[in-house]
C-alpha cells in the first residue's frame, strides 16, 4: 500500500492534499456513484466551525469582490472576519491565515 506521501510526490501535489481525498473517500465516491460530473456540481469540502456565520459573510464579501475585479489580499480577508466577528458579539474569534 502507497503512503500519501509517495502518492502526492509521483502526482505533483502536497500530501495534506491527498490526506484530505483519502479522508473525504466515502463522499467523494458516492458522488461518483449518483454521477455527477465536476462540471455539474462542484465538490466543496465541508468543516465543522464554531464561527460559521463569520465564515458565509466572509465568503459572500470575497465573491462580491472578486466580482467586481477588486484586488484581495489574506489580510484584507482577516480584518473582514474581524469586523464580522465583532458586528456579530462573537467572543473567542480569532482570523486565521
Amino acid at each position: 500500500m502507497e503512503t500519501a506521501k509517495s502518492i502526492a510526490e509521483s502526482l505533483g501535489v502536497g500530501k495534506t492534499q491527498i490526506q484530505s481525498i483519502i479522508l473525504d473517500k466515502e463522499k467523494i465516491i458516492e458522488i461518483w456513484k449518483q454521477g455527477v460530473c465536476c462540471s455539474d456540481k462542484k465538490y466543496i469540502r465541508t468543516r465543522n466551525c464554531a464561527f460559521k456565520d463569520v465564515n458565509e459573510l466572509v465568503l459572500e464579501w470575497f465573491t462580491i469582490a472578486k466580482s467586481k475585479n477588486i484586488p484581495i489580499t489574506s489580510k484584507m480577508i482577516q480584518e473582514k472576519a474581524l469586523m464580522f466577528s465583532e458586528e456579530r458579539n462573537e467572543d473567542g474569534f480569532n482570523a486565521s491565515n
